[in-house]
């Protein structure tokens, strides 16, 4: 079965994740390194994060759930951040080396200028609105960026799945090819957080 603790603490070494989830319902700390094609799963409410993970996955399936960056963070493979989760980065540096999702009624908080988010591949924002809550920091794309229309369910849509303010900053950072695709602009013009 897959294995569900309340913290997590991976100080050093490598723990094998083979084709299971480890589910953290508590903080999760790592600084060591997995091994196999399984994934560390957050599900708890007021709960921490930082460290280095393969796969990381924060989903609030059956209620509203906050997580806080603590720490720097990095995920080898891909960050996802789904149901009703709020991810803030609190000011840390999150660094997804493949791909960063945020679907369903999830969302991200930027609201700290020292916060940064570095996607090695693509950034994926199609969750709830995110309207005031990206105001400060920046996100560092160095392959594509997606913005779909985030959905609650059958009747429920987001348009301001990705809908910056203030000082909050995207760059499209090396040697590229980069694509930017949005499925609704949101409802903020003549403003452009993208250099």
């Amino acid at each position: 079965g897959n294995p569900r603790v309340r913290n997590f603490t991976l100080e050093a070494g490598t723990l094998g994740l083979d084709i299971r989830t480890l589910t953290v319902t508590g903080n999760a700390v790592s600084h060591g390194t997995f091994s196999g094609t399984g994934r560390v799963q957050m599900t708890g409410r007021g709960a921490t994060v930082e460290g280095t993970f393969s796969k990381l996955r924060i989903d609030g399936t059956s209620e509203s759930i906050v997580v806080n960056a603590s720490g720097p963070l990095t995920v080898s493979d891909s960050l996802i951040v789904a149901g009703y989760t709020t991810f803030d980065l609190n000011g840390q540096s999150v660094h997804a080396e493949n791909a960063f999702r945020v679907t369903g009624r999830a969302k991200v908080v930027m609201q700290d200028p020292a916060g940064m988010l570095r996607v090695s591949s693509v950034a994926e924002f199609g969750g709830e609105s995110t309207t005031g809550l990206l105001t400060a920091g920046t996100i560092v794309i160095e392959g594509s960026f997606v913005q779909k229309r985030g959905s609650g369910g059958c009747c429920t849509s987001f348009p301001t799945s990705f809908q910056p303010s203030g000082t909050h900053t995207v760059v499209l950072s090396g040697a590229g090819p980069h694509s930017i695709s949005f499925n609704s602009g949101g409802i903020t013009s003549g403003t452009s957080h993208f250099r």
